[in-house]
């Protein structure tokens, strides 16, 4: 049976130790109480007994001051399945895989874009009906680029 522990306010954590649901009504704030101009320390959630890749996933947190300066890092266990998967709605997006590739989720996708001042990379797969017109469906697949306005398309082949 697990327990449920419901925080009252103003009760500090950091020698809490429990086993179940960690539970607060109202807003949640957790951070390492440092004032500005001296956010040194670190945030850390694991998955595992103790933190490291080794051990699970887990979530870094870094003051502006930290050694890693402000940083988010997002890190998979180090073992094979260990996957980021991005999630919109509830559904499975993207997967970013274990071996480094960004995978789209072959149902609930949507195309790739990348946009940057008036430059836009669009890679959206096999579109349209054949036509061998890629200004109107790209059929045989086509990555589309835009610059100051202007489509260019570039055809990919599978080998």
């Amino acid at each position: 049976m697990s327990s449920v522990f419901t925080s009252p306010s103003g009760v500090s954590l950091s020698s809490l130790s429990w086993n179940g649901t960690l539970t607060y009504n109202g807003t949640v704030q957790i951070g390492s109480g440092t004032s500005d101009g001296s956010d040194n320390q670190r945030l850390r959630l694991h998955g595992g007994g103790a933190p490291g890749a080794t051990r699970g996933a887990m979530i870094n947190l870094a003051g502006n001051e930290h050694t890693n300066t402000g940083k988010m890092q997002l890190i998979t266990g180090d073992v094979a399945g260990g996957d980021l998967e991005c999630y919109t709605r509830g559904i499975l997006r993207w997967t970013f895989a274990d071996d480094g590739r960004l995978v789209q989720d072959a149902t609930n996708g949507g195309p790739i874009t990348f946009t940057k001042a008036n430059t836009t990379l669009n890679f959206a797969g096999t579109m349209g009906t054949s036509s061998k017109n890629p200004a109107v469906d790209a059929a045989n697949g086509f990555v589309e680029l835009q610059v100051n306005g202007v489509t260019k398309y570039i055809p990919y082949y599978t080998a």
